[in-house]
């Protein structure tokens, strides 16, 4: 991989601050997710016994989606770069879905199957949205930094995200509707709002001052299509030869999610 010039907008704490902000606001729309979604399923009409299968959806997610955009982002040859496209999408489809997610009664008619179903559905693609939002801000990092302060912007990475979770849990102290009644009715509206609009904030301010130089386009680069194929044939090829004790790892991780 072609290691990419460092950002000429930020210097010091400031670029480091710019890299990893977004990774709060992505922190804060997952804790939203994780502290108030099973509550709100559960209101819904969703059985207690089907929940956890929603959950399964985090390690799902991550298990295909982060490796392939990584794969995918590494050839990319769109003229924002090769990371930010993907950022920007999937922020995109985040908001849709969290937009869903807190108006899923009023989108459906209150007709309890559909409502469920359409949740579901919501929650299984912000997952995945979440993920490649996850795995291209993290390529990122290590794009604009030079080895010797990517253990730096590891560090503020995890403090961003460690930020994020601790705004998203304590909102559910407030009284959201109270206090922030034109952004939704409900508390659960009103968190799908502030999250959306948080992250909005957020990977607006990584992608202006991080810019990327665009990746060339070599002759040898095809389609999306093909490139994407190839790039699921090389996972799955990878977690076939993982070592065993990694496969154990990948399974315990899978069944603490049900």
């Amino acid at each position: 991989m072609d290691s990419l010039p460092m950002p000429t907008a930020a210097s010091g704490l400031a670029q480091y601050l710019a890299l990893t902000v977004a990774l709060g606001g992505l922190q804060f729309v997952w804790s939203v997710e994780t502290g108030f979604g099973s509550l709100y399923l559960l209101s819904l009409g969703m059985k207690k016994s089907h929940v956890s299968l929603v959950w399964l959806a985090g390690p799902l997610s991550g298990l295909v989606t982060q490796p392939l955009v990584g794969i995918l982002s590494d050839n990319c040859t769109a003229k924002l770069g090769r990371r930010r496209p993907y950022i920007i999408g999937s922020t995109v489809a985040v908001v849709l879905c969290l937009i869903v997610i807190g108006w899923t009664r009023e989108l459906t008619g209150s007709r309890p199957a559909l409502t469920i179903w359409l949740a579901v559905i919501a929650f299984y693609a912000m997952d995945f949205a979440i993920n490649c939002i996850q795995a291209s801000m993290r390529a990122l990092i290590v794009d604009s930094l030079p080895t010797s302060r990517q253990d730096a912007g590891t560090a503020w990475a995890s403090r961003m995200i460690g930020a994020g979770n601790v705004a998203g849990y304590l909102m559910g102290f407030l009284d959201l509707v109270r206090l922030l009644p034109f952004l939704g009715s409900t508390h659960m509206q009103v968190l799908t709002s502030i999250a959306s609009l948080l992250l909005v904030a957020t990977v607006a301010i990584t992608c202006y001052f991080s810019p990327e130089i665009p990746l060339a386009r070599s002759p040898a680069q095809s389609g999306v299509g093909g490139s994407s194929l190839r790039a699921l044939g090389t996972i799955f090829t990878s977690i076939r030869s993982l070592p065993v004790a990694i496969k154990d790892v990948c399974r315990i991780q899978l069944f603490s999610w049900i």
